[in-house]
């Protein structure tokens, strides 16, 4: 059915780009990059680094349109290993460790035909050992439907398949003893859901929201969900503020690991061009 539909998107005239420019600047490319960046940092009784950031980027030209993006959020501290409540000389002149560390990367092309349908190939990566993942690798593709593309709200929606692939690190028991994941690596074949949504107040404050839920197709128990919501004010210039927040939802987590995680961001965001 999808490539029965690919096949007469490409017949068609590349009528829609998913822009706002008028009618007769339909056919220009355009072309988007932004960067956030975030994070704090303490020395003295207590040690401790905050990171995150992010880039992001989008092209389109006639009925195509290429985006990707990446993202980094990390924590560093020295650590009160004998749980006194502070830190000794020699905790003082250790190394810094990682108490949390996220790492991910995506690239996605979407082919549109008409004004409200397109279809859509997409692969990434992200790592996350503190929820027991090494690395997980995803391989899209689906149909995306536009519900509303108005001056002020966008609502999207999209349905396809996933196909990943897991490595798992280790969990550890109530005592902290290390737990062998049962399954230290998984490949499977699972279906996407995704919503999309925009809301412009005015020219300088938005909120948005996206969900995506990704079920294995051969152990339905099997599901994941990540939805993150956020809101942005322009400062001026190229500049902006955005408030983030992430919740991602492990059916079946690695055993030793919790199913739910949830992060909450601010960072200065620059609109590059």
């Amino acid at each position: 059915m999808l490539v029965t539909l690919l096949a007469a998107a490409l017949a068609q005239d590349p009528t829609y780009d998913r822009t706002k420019e008028a009618a007769d600047e339909v056919e220009k490319p355009v072309t988007s990059l932004s960067a956030e960046l975030g994070g704090a940092f303490s020395s003295g009784n207590a040690f401790a680094l905050a990171f995150n950031g992010g880039v992001n980027g989008k092209h389109v030209w006639q009925a195509n349109q290429f985006t990707f993006g990446a993202g980094v959020f990390l924590n560093l501290a020295k650590i009160d290993t004998n749980g006194d409540g502070t830190l000794d000389d020699a905790e003082r002149e250790s190394k810094l460790t990682f108490t949390s560390q996220r790492v991910f990367g995506a690239a996605r092309y979407d082919r549109f035909f008409g004004k409200m349908n397109s279809l859509y190939i997409s692969g990434g990566g992200e790592r996350d050992p503190f929820a027991g993942l090494l690395w997980r690798f995803n391989q899209q593709f689906g149909y995306r439907r536009v519900i509303v593309a108005s001056e002020k709200t966008d609502l999207d929606v999209e349905i396809g398949l996933a196909y990943t692939e897991e490595n798992f690190s280790e969990g550890v028991d109530a005592d902290g003893n290390p737990i062998n994941a049962e399954i230290l690596d998984a490949h499977y074949l699972g279906a996407r859901a995704y919503i999309s949504f925009e809301h412009r107040f005015n020219e300088s404050v938005a909120i948005g929201d996206n969900v995506e839920m990704i079920e294995n197709l051969f152990t339905p128990a099997d599901f994941r969900l990540v939805n993150n919501a956020y809101l942005t004010a322009k400062l001026g210039g190229k500049f902006s503020i955005k408030l983030s927040h992430r919740l991602a939802f492990d059916n079946l987590p690695v055993e030793g690991f919790r199913p739910l995680d949830q992060t909450t961001q601010i960072t200065l965001v620059a609109s590059i061009f």
